[in-house]
């Protein structure tokens, strides 16, 4: 969340994206609930995990992993795919941006997805927003005795201009905003009116950008 943050803001600096970032969502893929996940040879049962693909960290051939939760950015229109958005993910092996459909298709797969009833759930919001009001103080990052799990950023963590110092949980977990309806504007009015964007299952969330 803290990297996305701070390429939201290269991208406007560099002049990838436009300047109020109107054209950049952030969105932290999350999952709805306990669920089986396929592995290598067998299921297992994750608790709240994200199941995706070709991820640089992970150990096997089609970079196959699961998270607690992760977070991309999604840009409209970009000058490396001009016909369709893309999608900045810093731990993918796509390349950087990558189109939406490819994205979709190689890391998401939402059709091996749906075939063992997985349930994903992604929180879009808007890049103006969530670089207004977003702000963590990593205590998710420490152990329970105040040690660091590992060595933090070398910048000062970021603080919301409301003053806000941590609001990460509110970012990923499902029960902070109820699923966005499924007609195409209202989503798009919850994503300019609600700082903490709006929850979408996978259908709606793949329709919303292959339209955009």
């Amino acid at each position: 969340e803290e990297n996305v943050f701070l390429l939201c803001k290269a991208l406007m600096e560099l002049n990838i994206a436009l300047p109020d970032a109107s054209d950049l969502f952030v969105v932290f893929l999350l999952s709805a609930d306990k669920q089986a996940v396929l592995t290598s040879s067998h299921f297992h049962l994750l608790f709240f995990q994200f199941p995706i693909w070709c991820q640089k960290n992970s150990s096997r051939d089609d970079g196959f992993c699961v998270w607690d939760y992760h977070v991309i950015c999604i840009q409209r229109f970009s000058s490396s795919t001009p016909d369709e958005a893309s999608v900045w993910d810093l731990d993918t092996s796509l390349g950087l941006p990558v189109a939406f459909s490819s994205y979709v298709n190689e890391a998401l797969k939402p059709l091996v997805v749906k075939k063992h009833s997985l349930d994903r759930l992604f929180r879009v919001v808007s890049a103006h927003n969530f670089l207004r009001y977003f702000a963590s103080d990593r205590r998710h990052m420490k152990t329970s005795d105040g040690g660091w799990l590992a060595a933090p950023p070398d910048y000062e963590c970021i603080v919301s201009q409301d003053g806000t110092i941590h609001n990460l949980e509110t970012y990923i977990s499902v029960a902070h905003a109820s699923r966005a309806p499924a007609s195409r504007k209202e989503i798009l009015q919850c994503l300019v009116t609600e700082n903490l964007g709006c929850v979408l299952s996978e259908d709606n969330f793949c329709e919303l950008f292959e339209v955009l």
